[in-house]
Formats: C-alpha cells, structure tokens, sequence
C-alpha cells in the first residue's frame, strides 16, 4: 500500500558513464489506483521527467535522481501501474542500467534516504532495472506496478 508520501527515484548502476546529446532524457509516467465501494478507481495520470537537454550532459555510475514528491494524503491511492522510459541519442556504451525504485514518507519529512545507514536494497522498493539488452533503436519502455 502506498504511504502518504512518496516519490520515485531513478539509480544508475552503470559501470560506465551514460552521455547524452540534445534531447536525451529519463521518464516515468504512472497512473495511481485505488478501490472504492468495491470498484477500482484511477487517478490522474502523474509523469516525472529528468531532461537532458544540453549536449555533453552525462549520468556517472552511483548517480541517484529523486523525483518529485507526491502528496497521496487525502487520495491514499493504494498503487500505480506506470512505464519508464529511457531516451537516448547514442548508444555508445555496451553494459549499464538504471533503475526504478518507490521511495515512502509517513510525513514528508523523515525520508529513508535521510538515513545515515541508507540502502536503496534495503529501505526502497525497487520497480524496474533497465539494461543493454533492453535497449532498441537508442531507447527502452518497461512497465512497472505497486500495490
């Protein structure tokens, strides 16, 4: 179940640097859902976009790109089903991966991340891992859920 507050964050575990040219980009975009008097019901479509938009840009191994907060408070949305999307101009590097995970907050302020013992395997929830393999025509789409 969906906390309060959440947001997602995108890793990368790339053993090389990812360089992007004009245009290249990060995307997520997920729809939040909820049960109501027996029936499901969806929210507004949410997207979160990290742009890469000037040339020689780069995301190095280790990089971490947390989202914008979502405030699920009064909805309490109980899930999302959703799509990350990797833009890329080139392909130049032949191993990397990025990552998806769910990040929560009982009161968007004390965030797991905040912790000094903080590990993403550990204290988020992990959506989607991105590879090479996955990777056609310079981009990838791969769907995701919670809840």
């Amino acid at each position: 179940m969906l906390g309060p507050y959440y947001r997602l964050i995108v890793r990368s575990t790339c053993n090389k640097t990812i360089t992007y040219n004009s245009g290249g980009r990060i995307e997520a975009n997920w729809i939040p859902w909820k049960m109501e008097e027996g029936a499901m019901v969806q929210g507004t479509e949410l997207s979160d976009t990290t742009a890469f938009l000037n040339t020689d840009e780069s995301v190095v191994s280790g990089d971490v790109m947390p989202g914008t907060v979502i405030d699920n408070s009064q909805d309490m949305y109980v899930g999302f089903t959703g799509t990350f999307y990797g833009f890329f101009d080139s392909l130049l590097y032949s191993t990397y991966g990025l990552q998806l995970h769910l990040e929560q907050s009982t009161d968007n302020v004390r965030w797991p991340s905040d912790r000094d013992d903080f590990d993403f395997m550990k204290h988020t929830k992990i959506l989607v891992h991105m590879f090479t393999s996955e990777i056609s025509n310079d981009d990838c789409a791969l769907n995701f859920f919670f809840g």
